[in-house]
């Protein structure tokens, strides 16, 4: 009797393996990355793909901690149902994609190459503090934008002040899509181009309007990061522009050897955030 309430024990517990085998939360758990996959993470700086934090089956994620890195350098990497890549991130609240559907982003830094890339940047660029706010801001633009200007100006923001960016959670790298002019042209779209491709960023919501003498100014502060696709298409072509894009009309800029110098200074400073 012993015996068979024994293999009837055994049998079930071999079968309950069977089917734990078969579930999702297993397969993810014991899931190892391709070669083509271990290439793409390395292709983006993340060297170490076997240190897995922890596990969401939810979201069929991994999340890994390359190397000896801190917290803040967690990456997720987010499958599909037959554990093919759709999307690789900074996990927490930095959350910077480097990889989403086919497209290379970004790129991984750790949090250390981070601020000495910050630091080098207020070397050269300077910071003033708001101590109303308590936010600090780098390349700070002009308080007042002038009459004639029309582009885009690029900052850097954190809360704290001094080298208090080291464990500021609120960083982000801003742009200030600007236009003035005679008048109106009530941009909803920018169109970032050059001799061989395009690519449109659709304003989320409308921009500020301010009447001056001599005309009008419209302009709206956005991620650096939303609009960073086109930046890259602005730096890596020839005759590069940028088209301001309302319902009737819009404003051709064309850009110049140290607008594009800079949009590289800033390019280079979101890979390494």
């Amino acid at each position: 009797m012993a015996k068979k309430i024994f293999l009837v024990i055994l049998i079930i517990a071999c079968f309950a393996g069977v089917c734990y085998v078969n579930t999702d939360e297993y397969k993810l758990e014991h899931y190892e990355f391709t070669d083509k996959q271990v290439k793409l993470l390395n292709s983006l700086g993340i060297n170490e793909t076997k240190m897995v934090y922890k596990y969401d089956v939810k979201e069929n994620t991994i999340i890994l901690r390359p190397g000896t890195y801190v917290d803040e350098d967690l990456i997720r990497v987010k499958m599909d149902k037959k554990f093919a890549i759709e999307e690789i991130a900074i996990y927490g609240l930095r959350n910077k994609i480097l990889y989403k559907d086919g497209e290379v982003i970004s790129k991984f830094s750790p949090k250390a190459e981070s601020n000495k890339a910050i630091a080098e940047f207020i070397s050269t660029y300077g910071a003033k503090y708001n101590q109303v706010t308590k936010w600090t801001i780098v390349d700070t633009p002009p308080d007042v934008y002038p009459f004639g200007h029309n582009g885009i100006y690029n900052f850097l923001s954190y809360m704290g002040k001094d080298d208090e960016y080291e464990g500021a959670t609120l960083l982000n790298i801003y742009s200030v899509l600007h236009y003035s002019g005679r008048d109106w042209i009530d941009f909803n779209k920018v169109i970032f181009s050059n001799k061989s491709n395009s690519w449109t960023y659709y304003v989320p919501s409308r921009p500020e309007h301010q009447v001056v003498r001599g005309g009008v100014h419209e302009y709206i502060t956005v991620s650096f990061f939303d609009i960073l696709h086109g930046m890259r298409l602005l730096a890596d072509g020839e005759n590069p522009q940028i088209d301001f894009v309302g319902p009737q009309y819009k404003k051709t800029v064309s850009l110049d050897a140290a607008d594009i110098q800079k949009i590289n200074e800033y390019i280079k400073l979101a890979d390494r955030l």
